[in-house]
């Protein structure tokens, strides 16, 4: 056969197909999260220790890249009010060089638990430089550039309305069982010591009432058989009401049912 004119033994063979790329090496090892969240609010019972949780994504998933770790994290906290936003109560008392001051206020918005920390703060404002003669910034703040203009700096962070605070005096309140938790019945016993005044008594005790978790129910069960048939010593009567002195057997006198 001719091929580029050349007369040569065919068939040719057939060229490579091009190799199809693998992605599967391009995984970073555990994947790519974002960066984690900002604590939710603290959830419980107000001045008691509560839980909060924050949470991260996983980017690297939708490209076939799973992530290993949690993406939700739990920890204890102490739960206070929720405050309001900041808002503007008094304008700024100047107009440049950060030498003003402006007036914050917030509100509590939670009636039933009381919030930590100051209803009220204070701010430095107009950051821009002064002009002569003035100096251009006040006190510790100085000219330069922020926020890619001459301010004078440095500018104040923002903060968080409400911030976590952390609980380290008593743990979270455990969910309650139904009903709460009892010990076992005890050994029956009678709760007297003669003339069949007494009834035979098991009691059990609440074991989740140090927990928080009270209980429905008894704590003693009070049966209807009578017993210590001895006879009572002076002053008592020797048989409580419907019992009566009788010789058993061997001798022995004891209370007996009338």
């Amino acid at each position: 056969m001719s091929s580029g004119g050349k007369i040569i033994c065919g068939p040719l063979p057939a060229a490579d197909p091009s190799p199809t790329p693998s992605f599967a090496s391009c995984c970073l090892d555990g994947g790519v999260w974002s960066t984690w969240s900002e604590w939710a609010s603290c959830q419980g019972t107000c001045n008691k220790c509560g839980t909060t949780n924050r949470t991260r994504t996983c980017l690297s998933a939708a490209d076939g890249c799973p992530c290993t770790g949690d993406d939700i994290e739990t920890d204890t906290c102490k739960v206070t009010g929720t405050w309001g936003p900041w808002t503007v109560s008094s304008d700024c008392n100047d107009t440049c060089g950060a030498c003003g001051v402006s007036t914050y206020t917030r509100t509590c918005q939670t009636s039933d638990c009381a919030c930590v920390g100051a209803a009220t703060k204070t701010q430095a404002c107009a950051f821009s430089p002064c002009a002569y003669p003035r100096d251009s910034c006040c006190g510790a703040y100085k000219a330069g550039s922020y926020q890619g203009q001459i301010q004078c700096g440095p500018l104040p962070t923002s903060e968080p309305e409400n911030t976590v605070s952390i609980c380290t005096t008593d743990p979270p309140t455990p969910a309650c069982v139904a009903g709460g938790e009892w010990s076992a019945w005890s050994t029956a016993k009678c709760n007297d010591t003669c003339g069949l005044c007494g009834l035979m008594v098991q009691t059990r005790t609440c074991t989740s009432e140090a927990k928080g978790c009270p209980c429905t129910g008894s704590a003693s069960n009070i049966g209807t058989v009578r017993c210590a048939d001895a006879l009572c010593p002076f002053p008592r009567a020797s048989c409580c009401t419907q019992y009566s002195k009788r010789a058993a057997v061997g001798g022995v006198i004891k209370c007996v049912k009338i």
